[in-house]
């Protein structure tokens, strides 16, 4: 009996991050052009939101003497701008902002959410009702609005700006588990583990969660890479992340009446929000042929 109950929990929970299965992703990863890329734009990044200000030629707010409104060169190669700051070094030092905050935002709506879905999915019953319904009115407001009024209420702050990504995505994330709950619940190894008089913590987190990681991993992906336009749109809208720390939404505002004269202060800080996207979202397309996800995308 012992062994056969041993059997049923391997089958059920797999290795999902065993050396093999890492080996198994990566392989795949690499035979996917597009989204090998992806995921090379994804570390480009993060390796820029950490080493950013070391190797910047300048501090972000630097005005350097006489060298307003220059064209990229070989000394300044994304130009300066109309105060002579230098952008390549504002574009480097803002990396760490528009990864920081959204990353933040999306695993914190990652973990309620993934918490939220499990219970509700496992659970059912009018509990599952009611907060699905507060959840689904949740979502009936657009995103933007609802950051709007609600950074406009308590003013534009980081903390801010995580807690509008967290309301916004997570109930998301939680529809996505409680549906991938509800066709894990009935399975044979659940059963298994009740019987047997495992806790529902242990059901939850041992049996179902690993059953459900293939459609976190896609979901997490995608909410980084809207994540991360939602806070470059509030950065443009003077809402995102505050003087004197660069942001490259700001940057492209501030850019704007200056476009005439000075382009590239508006283009390389908008090129590097479009890369990040689509990197990111190229990486979620990934994941989504790998796990062969049809889910909510």
């Amino acid at each position: 009996m012992s062994a056969n109950q041993n059997s049923v929990e391997s089958a059920a929970t797999p290795r999902l991050f065993s050396g093999r299965a890492i080996g198994r992703f990566l392989g795949q990863i690499a035979r996917r052009p597009l989204s090998l890329m992806g995921m090379l734009i994804f570390v480009g990044f993060i390796f820029l939101a950490i080493f950013g200000p070391t190797i910047a030629p300048h501090q972000f707010d630097e005005l350097i003497r006489g060298a307003q409104r220059q064209a990229p060169s070989a000394e300044f190669p994304f130009g300066t701008d109309r105060l002579g700051r230098d952008v390549f070094s504002r574009v480097l030092w803002g990396a760490r902002e528009i990864i920081i905050i959204p990353g933040v935002a999306t695993v914190a709506a990652i973990i309620l959410g993934t918490i939220l879905g499990l219970t509700l999915g496992y659970y059912g019953g009018w509990l599952d009702e009611i907060v699905s319904r507060a959840l689904d009115s949740l979502l009936a407001i657009p995103a933007l609005v609802l950051a709007l009024v609600m950074l406009g209420t308590i003013g534009p702050s980081n903390i801010g700006i995580i807690i509008v990504i967290v309301l916004l995505y997570m109930p998301i994330v939680t529809r996505v588990i409680r549906s991938a709950t509800l066709n894990i619940r009935a399975s044979g190894y659940i059963e298994a583990a009740k019987l047997r008089g495992e806790s529902t913590s242990y059901i939850l987190f041992r049996e179902i969660l690993p059953g459900v990681l293939p459609a976190l991993a896609v979901e997490g992906a995608l909410r980084f890479s809207y994540a991360i336009f939602l806070t470059a749109s509030l950065g443009f809208l003077g809402l995102g992340v505050q003087p004197p720390s660069p942001d490259w939404g700001r940057m492209v505002a501030e850019a704007r009446p200056n476009f005439a004269r000075t382009p590239w202060e508006l283009w390389f800080p908008a090129a590097a929000i479009a890369v990040l996207v689509v990197g990111v979202n190229l990486m979620a397309d990934g994941l989504r042929r790998i796990f062969r996800y049809e889910g909510q995308i």
